[in-house]
């Protein structure tokens, strides 16, 4: 399939109304064709918006049928389509059947890992393949930051991560082939390899209408990549110390853009310097993204020198228990990094990162304001207290935060930019707790949040809670895979889970 960005970008322009009227009926939104023993979903209409629930089975003039199959392109182009849940009832899910849902942030199959035998969703994302997810399907395109594949997904349906709004995508050493379109309109994506045993082939279309995209790939493999047409100019360009790869910075610098797989330490020390060629640089920056995904980090010792720590730094780093790191505008404070606000010399006024590994209850420093994007990503921390006002709770804030149980606001004040989207992904039931006459602010700030209940100071929890359903998580240390339909991480033979305890 060959399409044009043009093309693309005036299908989305067509209303959900034009894009419809194709099945043989359609109940609450969604356009239905008979297929042998149930019927196929084949298309949608204008009352398809926001969180949508495909049913098991339909009624239709007094008959019962079951739902079965998606067909291809079923769901394509609907960009009100917020987050879907399929049914365990399907059996065939069509290609590019969520392609150019620009605004689709989860794909959920309710109902336990073996809810159905072909298809598993983790994290809102889809994989075929059976319980082991050989197969990544559908990535939902609104979804920022960066994203970790799992080890054992061995390909990519077509337009798998088409005008995906992340940043950074890890790929699974598994992969051998790249299909057209799967990185299409993918703009400023970085692509980060460490296969070293084998090349990825990449069809010339992968990155259809995509611009400013980077792939870093370990130094042996470079020159194969840059014969390939959709990576050649691409390529990222980077000097390698001991699993530290860094790139150019005018003025004689040098900026940390990642790491390289099984090279570096589990303790890991960028130093104030580095030595290439026979030259001497300083190391002042620590690039978006560059240290994260990296879930075998145990500690991280930053020099003095670095004037700049990129955002998004230590997601998905499981296993970190400390950063060492102080200067002028970082501080760290009981364990938790903090970032100085340099232009009105105010101390620890942005929470930057809270390692994974720790515990218990944060308090946040009177002079915090704002928390960075990501900065409790898999914290096992179980409560954390807010006692000023903040600028916002930004997107995935507390992703993956398993043990977390309340955020507490000492102070009346909703954050002024609100809460932000899947602000408590991947975590169970969060109680925000709130001083009394302000829950009814709070919770309509927390409509669009799925897993969380508004509480004041001093009530008790509801008999009857309607917890979001959670797919069972493993993690580890070495290796990410997905195994019997959770996600393990090995590390010497040994399994983990996301809190560091031996399985």
């Amino acid at each position: 399939m060959k399409k044009t960005f043009t093309l693309f970008t005036a299908m989305l322009s067509m209303t959900a109304t034009a894009m419809a009227a194709t099945g043989n009926f359609a109940v609450d939104g969604l356009e239905y064709d008979y297929y042998s023993d149930g019927v196929m979903l084949v298309g949608y209409n204008d009352e398809c918006q926001g969180d949508v629930v495909v049913p098991s089975s339909v009624k239709y003039e007094g008959e019962t049928y079951r739902i079965i199959e998606l067909a291809n392109n079923s769901f394509q182009g609907c960009t009100a389509l917020t987050s879907i849940e399929l049914p365990t009832t399907l059996e065939r899910i069509g290609s590019l059947s969520f392609y150019g849902c620009t605004n689709l942030r989860s794909i959920d199959i309710p109902g336990g890992t073996w809810a159905n035998s072909k298809y598993i969703t983790y994290d809102g994302v889809l994989y075929a393949g059976g319980g082991d997810g050989t197969q990544l399907a559908a990535f939902p395109a609104a979804r920022t930051g960066v994203f970790d594949m799992t080890d054992d997904v061995m390909s990519m349906w077509l337009g798998a991560f088409a005008y995906t709004k992340l940043s950074k995508i890890n790929l699974s050493e598994s992969l051998t082939a790249i299909k057209a379109d799967a990185f299409e309109g993918c703009n400023g994506l970085i692509l980060e390899i460490d296969k070293e045993d084998g090349i990825i082939a990449f069809d010339n279309s992968a990155f259809e209408g995509a611009t400013s995209y980077t792939i870093y790939v370990p130094k042996s493999c470079q020159d194969a990549y840059a014969a390939q047409t959709a990576v050649g100019d691409h390529l990222g360009q980077y000097d390698e110390v001991d699993g530290i790869r860094y790139a150019y910075k005018s003025g004689g610098r040098k900026i940390v853009v990642g790491l390289t797989q099984y090279k570096y330490s589990a303790n890991l020390v960028v130093p104030a310097t580095v030595t290439i060629g026979g030259s001497t640089y300083d190391v002042t920056e620590v690039s978006d993204y560059a240290l994260s995904c990296r879930f075998d980090l145990e500690t991280v010792t930053l020099p003095s020198s670095i004037e700049r720590l990129g955002s998004m730094n230590f997601v998905e780093c499981f296993m970190l228990g400390k950063i060492n790191f102080d200067n002028t505008k970082y501080t760290v404070k009981d364990g938790i990094l903090y970032s100085n606000d340099t232009t009105y010399g105010i101390p620890l006024s942005q929470l930057a990162v809270c390692p994974a590994a720790l515990t218990g209850t944060v308090e946040l420093p009177s002079t915090t304001t704002d928390i960075w994007k990501g900065a409790f990503s898999h914290a096992k921390v179980s409560e954390v207290i807010i006692s000023t006002t903040l600028k916002a709770i930004k997107d995935e804030t507390f992703k993956g935060c398993i043990n977390l149980k309340e955020v507490i606001f000492k102070t009346s004040n909703v954050p002024t930019s609100g809460f932000g989207n899947d602000v408590f992904a991947g975590c169970e039931l969060v109680i925000i707790r709130v001083p009394k006459g302000c829950k009814s602010k709070f919770e309509a700030a927390v409509t669009h949040l799925k897993n969380v209940i508004v509480l004041e100071e001093g009530e008790e929890m509801p008999t009857k809670v309607n917890a979001v359903q959670m797919n069972p998580v493993k993690g580890s240390t070495a290796r990410k895979f997905i195994k019997d339909g959770q996600i393990v991480i090995s590390k010497d033979g040994d399994l983990y889970d996301l809190s560091g305890r031996k399985l």
